[in-house]
């Protein structure tokens, strides 16, 4: 049998009690307001003062993108087989996005405007998966997955075409 020490139930007591307090400190600041810019410095009415139910804007944009992701579907096609069938139709040798647009081209985010895309050989296109509602383009050496629809991001098939 193992018994616990003196020292460690006064710890595991501690802990609990700090623990406790804590919570009970955390539960009586207010969760819906902050305090407006100092003057001269951003909008004073655009603060997050007043009653927001307990949403936020960065929270509400967070919760869209994640249930946009959840719809969204997958290329069904793996990197590899796409970059053979490019190569097997002769759909290579474009040069990569700048670094800096393509770390935006994610699943579930929306395509940048004004990048530029290329739509796709139809022999390519023949050999790729498709979804009804979707669109296949190139961006520089990726191969992208468009929802027609709302301009998401469904999929990127990095360097697929490089």
């Amino acid at each position: 049998m193992h018994t616990l020490s003196f020292k460690a139930i006064a710890r595991a007591l501690v802990v609990t009690v700090v623990m406790t307090v804590v919570t009970a400190m955390a539960s009586m600041l207010p969760t819906d307001s902050l305090a407006d810019p100092p003057p001269g410095k951003g909008n004073p009415n655009k603060g997050n003062s007043g009653n927001h139910n307990g949403n936020n804007s960065v929270q509400s944009i967070n919760n869209s993108l994640s249930n946009t992701t959840a719809d969204l579907i997958t290329a069904g096609i793996t990197i590899a087989a796409a970059r053979a069938l490019a190569v097997d139709v002769g759909a290579t040798g474009f040069k990569p996005l700048p670094p800096g647009i393509a770390k935006n081209l994610a699943r579930g985010k929306p395509l940048p405007p004004g990048i530029a895309t290329r739509n796709l050989p139809s022999n390519l296109l023949k050999g790729l998966p498709y979804y009804d509602g979707y669109q296949w383009l190139a961006a520089g050496t990726d191969l992208l997955l468009i929802h027609t629809a709302s301009r998401v991001v469904a999929d990127v098939l990095t360097d697929a075409l490089r």
